[in-house]
């Protein structure tokens, strides 16, 4: 079954993005950290492309009986530069996109399956339910270094 808890941070979690970025300029959006690390930007367009990432994911566990799914890299991934280089207006359209398709995808899964399973390679097997928790937990986080990018940037 599914919690009230993942069902609320996917309706509403991504409302926090207009915190995170307030009233930023668009230059300190794209800022790199200290040693390259990633911007406010690519850590939004990072989130965005996990919604792809992970709608193949649900798409392929409802298909396939107990994949084993490989850790996402982005350094790996060949669409990571095309959403790294989009303007972020663009991401955040994008974004609010995909989070209605994941939810019209989630609303319509049946309690079977929202048990199927898969494995992570770090986390072990986890059904569909324990995937779309796990996406919450890694949206918060990237949401959150976001924020923290934003904010050093002010300093």
């Amino acid at each position: 079954m599914l919690s009230q808890s993942i069902w609320s941070r996917l309706s509403s979690q991504l409302d926090a993005v207009a915190t995170v970025l307030a009233d930023a300029p668009e230059q300190a959006i794209t800022a790199r950290g200290t040693q390259g690390a990633w911007s406010a930007h690519d850590h939004i367009a990072h989130l965005a492309r996990m919604h792809e990432v992970l709608l193949d994911r649900l798409r392929r566990i409802l298909r396939e009986d107990g994949p084993h799914l490989p850790e996402y890299r982005a350094e790996e991934d060949t669409e990571w530069p095309i959403w790294a280089a989009l303007p972020t207006r663009e991401v955040l359209t994008r974004l609010q996109a995909l989070r209605g398709e994941l939810l019209g995808v989630v609303r319509g899964l049946s309690e079977a399956q929202l048990r199927r399973r898969a494995t992570h390679p770090t986390l072990g097997p986890l059904s569909v339910v324990g995937w779309l928790e796990a996406f919450c937990l890694h949206e918060g986080h990237h949401l959150h270094i976001a924020w923290s990018r934003l904010a050093a940037a002010k300093r």
